[in-house]
């Protein structure tokens, strides 16, 4: 077999683009079979998406799938040890997870908030936010930079991406540097320490002028409804300054697309009103989706209302 090369940032990207593609199609088809069953669960069914990503990503780039995903065969890409062994299974999980937590910690949350009563979904989603950033900067923005290409993802579990052929030793061993790589993931782990004590404590000291649109978010939340977001819009445009709060949320259904929540709208727009000063708001706008999400797929209905402040 010829020596292949380091897989660059942008064709793991078209390649990881193209397996999303792929998993999009499957949650199309478990959408359209458990149509009922996943509009119950609300927004809550992505966490049906993470197994089905973990079996077609953790597998394939084991030892399984002799390191490709479908996406990666098409480029030639191959998931490797540095000692050009395939990924043991557990080693392959291991990876997928350390993505999974960047893509799924919102249905992290929302999943512990269903089976944990004291746990508020507003503070796990606050705690993950850190953890989130972490893996971002260090599974997407560190690949381009690093000088194998290896994003956080890869150094924890020993792995490199190789186009072409087999693993390139001379080059590896060349660029290899652990404890550089040691620094990277203590880096990591500390802003994912930092950011998630800053995001918690943020949650629960909001400053005062955060509080009333807390206090709106978290009785949209009792009412039932998903994901809630409560937002004060500014907008300049040709015909004068506007200022309008936005809320928005997911509205469970019943199996028949019915909403489980009667006149969800009526309801925020009274706790907005109650509880928000309106002092130079010019409009409440809520908008309210519901339908499918399965992280890999989604299909989604939006109703949007603007009441203008003052209207009865």
């Amino acid at each position: 077999m010829v020596v292949g090369r380091v897989a660059g940032f942008w064709i793991r990207l078209v390649s990881d683009l193209l397996d999303a593609a792929i998993l999009g199609v499957i949650g199309f088809v478990v959408a359209r079979i458990f149509r009922g069953a996943l509009l119950s669960l609300g927004e809550r069914a992505v966490i049906f998406g993470a197994p089905i990503t973990l079996a077609y990503t953790g597998l394939l780039q084991s030892s399984i799938g002799r390191g490709q995903t479908l996406g990666k065969r098409l480029f030639r890409l191959r998931v490797l040890r540095l000692d050009g062994q395939y990924l043991s299974l557990d080693r392959s999980l291991t990876r997928w997870a350390v993505m999974g937590i960047m893509s799924y910690g919102g249905a992290v949350a929302i999943a512990l908030g269903s089976v944990l009563p004291f746990v508020k979904v507003q503070t796990m989603t606050a705690a993950l936010g850190g953890t989130q950033l972490a893996l971002v900067l260090g599974c997407v923005l560190l690949v381009p930079f690093h000088p194998l290409k290896r994003g956080l993802h890869d150094l924890l579990t020993g792995s490199i991406v190789i186009r072409g052929g087999r693993i390139p030793t001379d080059l590896i061993a060349r660029l290899h540097n652990p404890r550089r790589d040691r620094i990277l993931v203590f880096a990591a782990i500390a802003v994912a320490v930092i950011g998630t004590m800053a995001s918690t404590l943020l949650s629960r000291h909001l400053p005062v002028a955060l509080q009333p649109a807390a206090r709106v978010m978290t009785s949209v939340a009792d009412l039932g409804v998903q994901n809630p977001g409560v937002v004060e819009q500014f907008n300049h445009g040709p015909n004068g300054d506007s200022h309008s709060i936005v809320v928005s949320g997911y509205v469970p259904t019943n199996d028949d697309g019915t909403p489980r929540i009667p006149r969800a709208d009526d309801q925020i727009l009274t706790l907005v009103r109650d509880n928000m000063p309106l002092a130079g708001v010019d409009a409440i706008v809520i908008s309210l989706r519901s339908g499918i999400n399965l992280g890999i797929y989604s299909s989604y209905e939006t109703t949007n209302r603007v009441e203008r402040v003052g209207a009865k």
